[in-house]
């Protein structure tokens, strides 16, 4: 008898474990527009004379607009991005909600397809609340700050 309900415990402790690992319960983060906006040069890590324009021009790839624009193949119009995006941050991965893309997590960086066939390669930090989504490109450097969304 004892034999028996040893396996039986055995499985289904396991069947329990693999599925608490895939329900993996992601943390939902808003791009925050206004923090970037009051807090311009918290976020600017590249010091050159334009580099604050080149920071918030770039900001717009994080709006809902242009995260659809380029789901859809479209051009985007970034004289319409007004929504901020949002993301699903999991342990290895971010899903980017609006885009609907996955992108893995490998060495605190992710790759995200931008427009033109061009690749984004972004870097993700969590600082206390926030989580951070960095972008370079040659001397521009820009950081762009997530919220926790409710």
């Amino acid at each position: 008898m004892r034999k028996l309900y040893l396996p039986r415990v055995l499985i289904a402790s396991s069947l329990l474990i693999l599925a608490a690992c895939e329900g993996e319960t992601p943390t939902k983060y808003i791009f925050d527009k206004d923090e970037l906006k009051n807090n311009t040069a918290a976020y600017i890590v590249s010091k050159g004379p334009m580099d604050k324009l080149g920071c918030m021009m770039t900001s717009m790839l994080m709006s809902k607009e242009v995260m659809e624009a380029l789901k859809n193949g479209k051009k985007p119009n970034i004289e319409n991005a007004n929504t901020p995006t949002s993301i699903n941050l999991y342990k290895e991965k971010i899903e980017w909600i609006d885009r609907g893309q996955e992108t893995a997590i490998k060495n605190n960086a992710v790759d995200l397809e931008g427009g033109d066939g061009k690749t984004l390669n972004l870097t993700v930090t969590k600082e206390a609340e926030r989580l951070l989504i960095g972008f370079k490109d040659k001397e521009l450097e820009c950081r762009f700050p997530f919220k926790k969304s409710n």
